[in-house]
């Protein structure tokens, strides 16, 4: 259900069901991944960055949790750690969004 309220841009409810699936099972991986883009999608990137670290510890070949960790270090402007996490996901064998790279090449040159 929380993916769904995912994909509504339903995020407190997407939250609230991640919550229940964690004190559920502490070590799903995928309930910190689902946490971690609803608060990326609510703007709250060091949570999300905290729960995809959690979600990467409890699954190290999660190549979405390392993408969703590269968007929220994107939007903090902290782009040497999203290229990190870019390359990582590539090294798992997930294509990462051209228009994502685009962007994040842009931004990277501006700050430097």
């Amino acid at each position: 259900r929380a993916n769904a309220y995912l994909f509504a841009g339903k995020y407190s409810l997407a939250i609230a069901d991640c919550n229940k699936a964690i004190k559920l099972k502490p070590d799903y991986s995928e309930a910190y991944h689902n946490r971690g883009a609803a608060y990326n999608g609510m703007g709250k990137y060091d949570k999300a960055i905290s729960d995809f670290n959690k979600a990467i510890e409890l699954n190290p070949k999660s190549a979405m949790s390392f993408y969703g960790r590269a968007a929220a270090y994107f939007y903090k402007a902290e782009y040497n750690e999203s290229w990190a996490d870019v390359y990582k996901t590539q090294g798992l064998g997930f294509d990462v969004d051209p228009k994502f790279l685009e962007d994040l090449k842009k931004h990277s040159k501006l700050k430097n």
